[in-house]
């Protein structure tokens, strides 16, 4: 049941759909948190996107369970979509 969000975060992400949390992985996701120093260790990366997912204390271990898994997912369903190309003009022209 994991694999199988996991594959969807990564596939909302843009990236190989591995079913795990990889480097690739949590580059992208760590991005799109805005974080902007990212670390070249995966465990420090894992431990930098719980803390801005909200995470704090014993929680910060790394491990990308549960209920890291349903943060990230709600992160990503409140992600607003990119702006299409010209939509600025047509907000004009109205």
């Amino acid at each position: 049941m994991l694999e199988t969000r996991i594959k969807n975060i990564q596939k909302r992400l843009n990236v190989a759909q591995t079913a795990i949390f990889d480097k690739t992985t949590c580059n992208e996701l760590a991005r799109q948190l805005g974080i902007t120093e990212l670390s070249s260790d995966l465990i420090q990366l894992k431990k930098d996107i719980q803390k801005k997912l909200g995470f704090a204390g014993k929680e910060v271990d790394a491990i990308f369970g549960s209920n890291t898994v349903t943060k990230i997912e709600f992160f990503l369903s409140n992600v607003l979509p990119p702006i299409p190309q010209g939509a600025d003009q047509m907000q004009k022209m109205l």
